[in-house]
């Protein structure tokens, strides 16, 4: 067996056909018919590959998908659905994990190349990764005098690149997965895709790569449809030259990194690298949901650092910001991989829990952020230890994230109070 391959549905018409195709993938396959059976047994032994079925009770396959890369980060997934109007919201971590989506019933050829680029995707991500930046250009055309010319003029516009060449999407989808391309020139024609398929598809497969259109014939509607898919250029093929290709790499490289660099300001704290107050409520919100539908409980932790203004009037406000970075990290690091701590800002944060079987869970949790906490830190003009109350409270049924939220503050507010007393004598 080249690898492991965990097919998650809860039909079981559709386990039967899953188990007929196990000789034809040469993989060992397991096969489970909901989320939580899945998140079982990728924790007894992680899969390379998950076929899961989207629309399934409890836990869908997003959601399980979201679980699963933490506790199986190299795997990659094939979403099955019965839908044809099919609408994803999942998040940049799971996007680089999906491989598909594969139409039910599925064709044999097409469940064999999809779970055969998600092994490639596994396996590539196993291997480390260069630390130099990469430097091949990857052209996908199949026309071999257009290949020809897209060659010559880039290795002109860009001496010392390497430029790569394949004829189908299939290939160049394989190729991502490895790594260390640094753009792709895509044709607008392919055998295996035609029209925007092929950047919708190279898109999702390596959303940090920048992308760039290749065409026979453009205008404003093509070019605009193609950089909302995720292009970051249009080029006509009628006026390429070496000029024009090595000013579209540069503006591309620059659009893709300005794309990141939004992303993270829109999720992420820019002081500590947590997420940020948004984006704690939008898993909040989504963790109710999910919590609702399975049967569980959320949980979250409320904590406010001790004396942080009396930190930054005696030391600057840059001691202050670099106490709050190391809280973060210590927090962070404190937490389980399955739970989310944020920064909701100035020197109050939280952690999200989104499988809580009781209180107990969330005071482990508690007392291990306590107990990191626990030891100075360097801010520059003195060492300062770090103290925190921490406000805990288990979400209840038809309780909306601020509500839950109140909660939390409050007995976070509480332990504030007592240990106040305490430290007075009273």
């Amino acid at each position: 067996m080249r690898g492991r391959l965990l097919f998650v549905d809860d039909d079981p018409a559709v386990h039967f056909l899953a188990r007929r195709v196990r000789g034809d993938l040469g993989f060992e396959l397991r096969v489970v018919d909901s989320g939580a059976a899945a998140l079982e047994a990728i924790r007894e032994r992680p899969f390379d590959v998950v076929l899961t079925d989207l629309g399934m009770p409890g836990m869908d396959g997003e959601e399980l998908a979201r679980q699963a890369i933490t506790l199986a980060p190299h795997a990659a997934f094939i979403f099955l659905t019965g839908r044809m109007d099919l609408t994803l919201r999942t998040t940049p971590s799971v996007d680089r994990a999906v491989v598909g989506v594969l139409q039910k019933p599925w064709d044999a050829e097409e469940l064999r190349q999809l779970v055969e680029l998600a092994f490639t995707r596994s396996q590539a991500s196993l291997r480390p990764r260069a630390t130099r930046a990469p430097n091949t250009l990857l052209v996908v055309e199949d026309d071999p005098m257009d290949v020809l010319l897209l060659r010559t003029y880039l290795e002109r516009a860009q001496p010392g690149a390497c430029v790569e060449h394949v004829g189908r999407l299939g290939l160049a989808e394989q190729r991502l997965a490895a790594g260390g391309i640094a753009a792709v020139f895509l044709d607008m024609s392919l055998p295996d895709a035609r029209g925007f398929d092929g950047v919708r598809r190279l898109a999702r497969c390596a959303p940090e790569v920048p992308l760039l259109l290749v065409s026979g014939h453009t205008d404003e509607d093509l070019a605009a449809e193609a950089l909302r898919l995720g292009a970051q250029d249009v080029l006509d093929k009628n006026e390429l030259e070496p000029a024009i290709l090595g000013r579209a790499i540069r503006f591309a490289t620059a659009r893709k990194a300005a794309e990141r660099g939004l992303a993270e300001r829109a999720h992420f704290d820019q002081l500590t690298g947590l997420a940020n107050r948004a984006t704690f409520y939008e898993a909040l919100r989504r963790g109710i949901r999910m919590s609702r539908r399975a049967g569980t409980r959320v949980a979250v932790l409320f904590a406010d650092l001790d004396g942080f203004k009396a930190v930054n009037d005696s030391n600057g406000h840059e001691a202050g910001d670099m106490l709050l970075r190391e809280v973060a990290r210590r927090l962070g690091d404190a937490v389980r991989d399955t739970d989310l701590a944020a920064r909701l800002g100035g020197d109050e944060f939280a952690v999200l829990l989104p499988d809580a079987e009781g209180v107990g869970d969330a005071q482990v949790v508690r007392d291990r952020i306590l107990r990191a906490l626990d030891a100075p830190v360097d801010v520059g003009r003195a060492f300062v230890t770090p103290r925190a109350s921490i406000g805990i409270a288990l979400g209840e049924a038809h309780e909306g994230a601020a509500e839950l939220m109140a909660r939390a503050d409050a007995a976070m507010y509480g332990t504030k109070r007592r240990s106040q007393r305490a430290a007075a004598g009273g």
